[in-house]
């Protein structure tokens, strides 16, 4: 998935729509697998010396709004900026306007402390008017509040919220302002074909029907050892297949993990 994000977001000036559009789902897949996986590495290593860490993420893409994406991807950091920012700043306790400037400077600053970067600013001011939308949508339609919908409706929430995350990853993943201007203008342009289409979407689907059939796995058996306690020879099925895919189409250049630079 890194190399897919590095040949769409390595370009400069105008980018077709498509490749945006699946360099940033690459990225999506990349950011989750890179930082997940080296909290899920940190959890087996301290269970191994007896020591139980926090779950870090939960399923984040299966969620159908910000509120519950921010309560599943990056867990650790999210409660902090809850704990020592958002209530230390008054949380929702003073009113509906109060509440969202809170909101915004409190993901404001998670955005920055990522990185002195204007797009990690821009990034952290989005997720901030994302939770702000969706909690005055919320105050709008209050009976909706703890239902649960149709599956196909569900289906599509689902969709739909995957499609704002990665609007954010684009926001989070650009290079500098003017790669993310150039980005945006290019994706109302509509372009649905490029040289590289074929290939970026075939890798995509490839690697990410595989990451998204494990997760389903794991959230329907509402167990993160869900693979390993499949039945019969299920699950050494699986480790041959994630052992042929690290061989064949593993980075082995010493590529670093994405959060070891904040």
């Amino acid at each position: 998935m890194a190399k897919i994000a590095d040949l769409v977001f390595d370009q400069t000036g105008h980018v077709p729509a498509i490749e945006v559009v699946l360099g940033t789902y690459a990225f999506a897949f990349q950011v989750f697998g890179d930082f997940a996986g080296y909290s899920f590495i940190a959890m087996g290593v301290a269970r191994l010396l007896g020591f139980d860490l926090m779950v870090n993420f939960l399923f984040p893409y299966f969620v159908t709004n910000p509120r519950d994406f921010w309560r599943h991807w990056h867990i650790s950091l999210s409660s902090w900026l809850r704990d020592y920012l958002y209530i230390p700043l008054g949380g929702a306790r003073h009113g509906e306007a109060k509440t969202y400037r809170n909101l915004l400077i409190t993901m404001f600053l998670g955005g920055l402390w990522h990185g002195a970067a204007w797009t990690f600013g821009i990034w952290g001011i989005y997720q901030g008017l994302v939770l702000s939308v969706h909690r005055f949508y919320r105050s709008l339609y209050p009976q909706y509040e703890g239902r649960t919908p149709p599956v196909l409706l569900q289906v599509i929430k689902v969709v739909l919220m995957f499609q704002f995350t990665c609007l954010g990853w684009l926001i989070f993943r650009a290079n500098s302002l003017e790669q993310l201007k150039d980005f945006l203008v290019s994706l109302g342009h509509f372009d649905v074909h490029s040289e590289k289409t074929f290939y970026l979407a075939t890798q995509i689907i490839f690697f990410g029907v595989f990451f998204l059939i494990v997760q389903a796995i794991q959230k329907s058996k509402k167990s993160l050892m869900a693979v390993p306690n499949l039945p019969g020879f299920m699950p050494w099925a699986f480790y041959l297949l994630m052992f042929y895919l690290l061989v064949v189409f593993g980075e082995f250049g010493g590529k670093q993990f994405i959060y070891f630079q904040f």
